[in-house]
């Protein structure tokens, strides 16, 4: 797992940012409060936690969300007061030859001190897959856990 993070951050680092704030390897402040994989989102909850997810009969049509809530903390205390959005990203990444390769970045906002979002990836490939959230600061983890693992199948 220590070698998982180590070769995701080095992918992440060489990556860049996209704000203009080079990766540090430090935590953010901010933090999960919950996190799942879901096959669905329903009234902005995840309908099922899953650890594994099958592609089933049509795999092109397959949609595998990750689900997530995140106290902002002082990060937010400045965007209430202005209005702002703070910016945070989830990144997709694939196991291939035993290091993790980012396979989509989603863009989100956080628009208050407690915040439920999600994002989803679709053309999946059987094998395991990792999410990591990111603000500018790092990543954000729930409590010592940053990387979240699901095992998709066939």
């Amino acid at each position: 797992m220590r070698a998982a993070r180590w070769i995701l951050t080095c992918i992440i680092a060489g990556l860049g940012w996209g704000w203009g704030v080079p990766f540090t390897g430090a935590e953010s402040p901010m933090k999960l409060l919950d996190a799942t994989f879901t096959d669905e989102i329903v009234n902005r909850e995840p309908r099922t936690r899953l650890t594994s997810f099958t592609l089933g009969e049509q795999p092109d049509r397959a949609r595998l969300w990750f689900w997530f809530q995140v106290h902002c903390g002082e990060l937010c205390l400045d965007g209430q007061n202005s209005g702002l959005k703070i910016p945070i990203m989830v990144k997709w990444a694939y196991e291939q030859d035993k290091m993790f390769v980012v396979k989509r970045t989603v863009p989100l906002t956080v628009e208050s001190m407690t915040w439920r979002t999600w994002a989803y990836k679709e053309n999946l490939k059987p094998g395991t897959w990792q999410v990591v959230i990111f603000s500018q600061e790092g990543p954000v983890c729930l409590e010592e856990q940053c990387e979240f693992m699901v095992q998709v199948t066939p």
